[in-house]
């Protein structure tokens, strides 16, 4: 019998390493939750996962209620990333 994970289409991230722990990437077409405290990444690995899939001409979403777009384009350029046109920011 296989593991249900194994039967979910995914979603590579372009995180080295963190596709393997995933088996294989994010589950397409669920609702993934990061959680942790300020300073853990969890705004690093949501933009370099839309950024990945915007690159494969993907649609994705990115909720935030803590950070203003100045503060994401900010941090995305400290990562050498630019999400103009790849990715609309909505405030």
């Amino acid at each position: 019998m296989h593991d249900m994970t194994e039967l979910l289409p995914r979603a590579h991230n372009d995180i080295v390493g963190l596709d393997a722990v995933l088996e294989g990437g994010w589950a397409r077409n669920r609702l993934h939750l990061l959680e942790g405290s300020p300073g853990t990444g969890k705004t690093t690995i949501a933009l370099q996962f839309l950024i990945a899939g915007a690159r494969n001409g993907e649609a994705g979403i990115y909720v935030s209620l803590a950070e203003t777009e100045q503060e994401l384009r900010v941090g995305a350029k400290s990562h050498g990333w630019e999400l103009s046109p790849l990715i609309e920011i909505l405030s």
